[in-house]
């Protein structure tokens, strides 16, 4: 659900019984009210967060804690947090992270190419994807 959808859209997230409803993968921070009065959080991304708006745009890491005592929510708080994603390119490569160029680029440029199918083909023939993934079904 992107966050400008209507709350109706984001209803489809709760019941009776959900104070809080958590989704992910739209890659912003987010909190708002369903038509009931439930809250409902994104919580961010680690890696990727997307931001329209010029001035927001950074690489900090953002997560949320929520709260809770004697079963009752208590507070949601949004962080943001500044890391050395240089250091963090190296570890990836260190650890052969497939597609790697990508993700190089997703870090330096902020440039997401995941649905460039084109490019996608050509990293997975340069770099024998097809064959680790049924090495690793075949290890299964």
């Amino acid at each position: 659900m992107l966050v400008e959808n209507d709350t109706e859209k984001f209803d489809q997230l709760l019941d009776a019984e959900t104070d809080v409803a958590v989704y992910g993968h739209v890659h912003k921070q987010l909190l708002r009210y369903g038509s009931q009065g439930q809250q409902i959080i994104n919580p961010g991304s680690i890696g990727m967060p997307y931001f329209n708006w010029e001035a927001l745009k950074n690489h900090r890491a953002q997560y949320a804690v929520i709260e809770v005592e004697d079963g009752e929510l208590v507070n949601i708080l949004f962080r943001k947090v500044a890391y050395d994603y240089e250091a963090e390119l190296e570890f990836a490569k260190s650890k052969g992270l497939p597609f790697i160029e990508m993700y190089e680029e997703l870090r330096r440029e902020d440039n997401y190419q995941g649905h460039n199918l084109e490019l996608l083909a050509s990293l997975i023939e340069k770099h024998g994807y097809v064959e680790d993934v049924k090495d690793y079904f075949d290890f299964l």
